[in-house]
């Protein structure tokens, strides 16, 4: 299995601005309790699945991303940013 990535780390309030950014408008990321928000959020997931799912993205808060340059390995181009990526798909977050 390939652990893709950018070449960057950005944090979820970071990649809101980037894609505020690229769509011309100021966004804002708030943090909300996983356990307040999950239902909510991924009203499609069972319920043990849900809770598995956010316990495993508590298990990452405090964790440094891994950067990777599997993308660069496999195709022979360096990934992008978060930034550029935002950019290149602003009309995929305005449709």
């Amino acid at each position: 299995m390939h652990h893709l990535t950018g070449p960057e780390a950005y944090s979820n309030a970071e990649q809101v601005a980037a894609i505020g950014a690229a769509v011309g408008r100021e966004l804002t990321f708030v943090e909300v309790d996983p356990a307040e928000a999950g239902a909510e959020l991924f009203a499609h997931v069972p319920p043990p699945m849900l809770e598995r799912m956010l316990g495993s993205f508590a298990q990452t808060v405090g964790v440094p991303p891994e950067i990777t340059a599997t993308v660069e390995d496999v195709t022979g181009t360096p990934g992008r940013t978060f930034t550029r990526w935002a950019r290149d798909h602003a009309a995929d977050f305005t449709a």
